[in-house]
């Protein structure tokens, strides 16, 4: 029966009211898809120790190049390379309270999110191709967008890639927003290094383009043709862009801090750092579930298949940062986000290009002419099963609960309980002051409440500001047996007792921490004999968290009750030493039992010490 057009003006009402009910339903995906990826649980202690930094660079009106919170590396250099987003936060903060940094980021989101899906229209003009892209982008960017600074640096690689799409389309201008926009980028976050990346890929696509015309298409070539762009344009916008960046607090020294983290491996055992799977066989038996979202693998591969079948009708600049950045991600889980905000574009140009040739190539199948006749309802009817299943899975997550029972968005997103609020207060209005052997990812919310009166021993700035042998020293404070270090008089005798080739090799392993099993390990792997091993060993210092925390000068002992339980264990052995003065749902507080501490320990015996109702309430529950 053929369609009824209303008699004014030809208005097909039934076309309108198709897509009405299409549009309702994609507007629900879409909330829901937002409200999964931002309303989520991420306790990231940075958002702290961001807070911290502003703070003081907003009260002092200066950036500090030194540390200034740690008594472990106080006054040693430290390269802030995200201090504005440090400024930002605070302002923020101070402005608005916890809810206005959640706002941020939910505005941070949905703004890296449309970046992306303005360039999958712009490629494919195709919704429901935006519709499926915004599904892999909740679900892969809701464990790692965090209240953090690399979400700015999220937006300024989408700005980078759709401003070279718009120069390849003949809008030659926009080029040069780039070096204004590194200006910022360099401040904000220290992926600004990436843009190097962006055009040295565009450079080497556009040379490997001019070489590769033979096999293009005639109709390709034209195509090509009219966006080809100068080479020189690239490298020119590199150098500026090099110089531009030196716009920042510490010079040329801001390049140092991108490539530190290659020097210091020992960090990359970090969960950020950590591979999205190990390769061993099987494989599959490896993949961690918390380090390797379960749709990224299955997108690489999907990506790899359509960006093959299609690459000679894709742009090779776009191929090369795409793969670069699949090659990233499979070192360190980090980099999955990147990898899926820059190659999603192309995948589906990819997959609209080959879906196309197939469809042309099979235009008289009866099955092919059903879902062209029928889209719209079949579209429909995905959509509809589409946002029951995401409502389902805001259900399954307790999403909404999760939210009220925190009492507010920011709690929720950070997971503000498991940070030590009550225990900070302990020692602030008690005013127990001292330097602190504290849990890694509570530095910075440390900082934030108790600065500068308890200087802490380590903290979320990792690899920024400490050296390895802190960090691994840090990671085995628990270990019974201790663990190995080199020294000078041990490496003098070393120097006279070993051959030139075995001390150097020994002198690059002077700053590393060993247990007695890693040491062995590691010499028979560089081929030292059995007795050259026993004679390094014997002439490596013991040292256990004993030794540290003399030799830090530790006043309190402020860890996780949970995740420091080795070290509680070993510390509750030493009562004649360290005095056990507080306890709640996360937190453990020991106290170095000598005159400085006799005051506070006196008025905790009787009972002057205000206590927290939180550990109140702990005690009272036991």
């Amino acid at each position: 029966m053929k369609k009824e057009k209303a008699e004014n003006n030809g208005i097909d009402f039934e076309k309108i009211i198709l897509n009405i009910t299409l549009l309702i339903p994609a507007i629900f995906i879409v909330v829901l898809l937002l409200m999964i990826t931002t309303l989520v649980s991420i306790g990231a202690g940075d958002t702290w120790w961001y807070l911290a930094c502003g703070r003081y660079i907003v009260e002092n009106r200066t950036v500090p190049q030194t540390d200034v919170f740690s008594h472990t590396f106080y006054g040693k250099e430290w390269i802030n390379s995200e201090w504005l987003t440090n400024v930002v936060f605070y302002l923020i903060f101070s402005a608005f309270g916890r809810e206005g940094l959640a706002v941020y980021k939910i505005i941070m989101v949905i703004i890296i999110f449309s970046l992306v899906l303005f360039r999958v229209y712009r490629k494919t003009g195709n919704y429901q191709h935006v519709l499926i892209c915004l599904f892999i982008l909740s679900f892969v960017g809701k464990i790692f967008l965090d209240i953090r600074a690399q979400l700015s640096t999220f937006i300024f690689i989408n700005i980078s890639v759709l401003l070279f799409d718009m120069y390849r389309e003949g809008k030659r201008w926009v080029i040069y927003i780039i070096p204004v926009m590194m200006i910022p980028w360099v401040n904000f976050h220290g992926g600004y290094m990436y843009i190097f990346f962006i055009l040295g890929c565009y450079f080497m696509g556009e040379t490997i383009d001019r070489f590769m015309e033979k096999y293009r298409e005639k109709d390709e070539k034209n195509r090509d043709e009219k966006k080809r762009t100068s080479l020189f344009i690239l490298p020119l916008m590199m150098v500026i862009c090099f110089f531009v960046c030196l716009i920042n607090p510490y010079g040329i020294k801001v390049y140092e801090f991108p490539f530190k983290i290659l020097h210091q491996p020992s960090f990359k055992d970090t969960l950020e750092w950590l591979p999205p799977l190990t390769w061993k066989f099987p494989f599959y038996s490896d993949i961690m579930a918390f380090t390797c979202p379960s749709i990224y693998i299955p997108y690489a591969i999907v990506f790899i298949i359509f960006s093959m079948l299609s690459w000679r009708r894709l742009y090779t600049g776009e191929l090369l940062i795409s793969y670069l950045t699949l090659s990233m991600s499979i070192s360190s889980r980090r980099f999955i986000p990147l990898f899926i905000f820059v190659s999603s574009p192309l995948l589906f140009q990819a997959f609209s290009i080959t879906a196309g040739n197939i469809i042309r190539q099979m235009e008289n199948n009866s099955t092919v002419k059903f879902f062209q006749k029928n889209n719209r309802l079949i579209s429909l009817a995905v959509m509809m099963i589409s946002v029951f299943f995401l409502y389902g899975y805001m259900l399954y997550m307790r999403i909404l609960p999760g939210v009220i029972a925190s009492g507010s968005l920011f709690n929720y997103m950070t997971v503000d309980y498991s940070f030590p609020r009550a225990s900070c207060e302990f020692l602030k209005v008690n005013k127990i002051k001292g330097k602190l052997l504290n849990y890694y990812n509570w530095g910075g919310y440390i900082y934030w409440n108790l600065f500068p009166d308890n200087p802490g021993f380590i903290d979320g700035r990792a690899h920024g500001v400490y050296d390895e042998k802190l960090y691994d020293e840090y990671k085995l404070l628990g270990s019974s047996d201790g663990w190995l270090e080199f020294d000078n008089g041990g490496m003098e005798i070393l120097a006279k007792g070993l051959t030139k080739n075995k001390f150097a090799i020994i002198n690059r392993m002077k700053d590393r921490v060993f247990t007695n099993y890693t040491i062995t390990v590691k010499l028979r792997e560089l081929n030292f004999q059995e007795d050259e091993i026993e004679f390094i060993k014997k002439l490596m210092v013991r040292v256990n968290w004993e030794k540290i925390v003399d030799i830090y000068n530790i006043d309190i002992i402020f860890i996780n009750k949970v995740v420091n339980s080795d070290l509680a264990n070993l510390v509750v052995q030493k009562q004649d030493k360290w005095l056990y003065v507080y306890q709640d749902n996360n937190t453990l507080i020991f106290l170095r039992n000598n005159e400085k501490n006799k005051e506070v320990v006196e008025n905790l015996i009787k009972g002057k010490l205000f206590i927290p109702e939180e550990a109140k309430r702990y005690y009272q529950q036991q």
